[in-house]
């Protein structure tokens, strides 16, 4: 993430406050944020909450039920 973008981020992005319950579903674990939705994957052995990254399992479903990867911002 540029400089840019995680100031941009910090200003108008989510900042993932309002959490879930921890979740372990096909061998990953994670939290997923009230406001937005986005899936936070979560550490067991550490028990905290790992940095928000892109990765497959982050899908946004569209109207039409097809899912497309979640943007950078």
């Amino acid at each position: 993430m540029t400089a840019l973008s995680w100031v941009i981020h910090l200003f108008f992005g989510c900042h993932h406050r309002e959490l879930s319950r921890v979740f372990t579903i096909n061998k990953r674990t994670y939290q997923v944020c009230f406001e937005c939705g986005l899936e936070i994957d979560y550490s067991l052995e550490r028990m905290v909450s790992l940095p928000p990254s892109t990765s497959a399992n982050q899908l946004v479903p569209l109207d039409n039920g097809r899912c497309l990867q979640a943007p950078i911002i």
